[in-house]
């Protein structure tokens, strides 16, 4: 995991070098994901960076950009998630506000499988027959430079989410 986290943050400051040779940068990469669940501070599952949250993104159009990922979730089970990001608001002075609207839940491959077996995803599952759900995440992204980005938000339902991301 160390190592991973040390590629990470490899490409996180060498990446701004090839944003020059393009001021488009289309792919996202977001990585190194903090989650605290503030409406229950006692709370026991999975937090921290035990979430292991990864995506891979492709910008869309300038204010939407589609993702695919993977995360443990609360009960720590290996889940997929896939959706959209949204550009609500763009300063001038780095900061962005923005929205995240996913699918977080099983996926036809083994690994995601376990998903709905506890917590809402299993109450979905049982209404449904997939174990999901939806995710809400509003955030403030601040952009260190045209590659390298923090974001600081709140997945409903009072979920503190803090995360690094890169384009490239």
């Amino acid at each position: 995991m160390a190592r991973f986290i040390f590629i990470l943050c490899f490409i996180s400051f060498v990446s701004p070098s090839f944003a020059f040779a393009s001021q488009i940068n289309r792919f996202e990469i977001k990585y190194l994901s903090y989650v605290y669940h503030a409406y229950d501070p006692d709370y026991d599952g999975t937090e921290h960076f035990g979430n292991q949250f990864f995506s891979i993104g492709y910008d869309l159009t300038p204010r939407h950009n589609f993702l695919v990922g993977t995360f443990k979730n609360s009960q720590d089970n290996r889940c997929f998630a896939t959706g959209l990001d949204y550009v609500w608001a763009n300063f001038n002075n780095g900061w962005r506000f923005k929205g995240s609207y996913l699918y977080a839940g099983e996926f036809f491959f083994d690994d995601f499988s376990s998903c709905g077996d506890e917590g809402v995803y299993s109450k979905v599952k049982k209404v449904t027959g997939v174990g999901f759900a939806p995710y809400i995440n509003h955030y403030f992204e601040y952009s260190f430079s045209h590659s390298t980005a923090i974001a600081f938000g709140v997945l409903l339902p009072g979920i503190v989410v803090i995360n690094f991301s890169t384009k490239f």
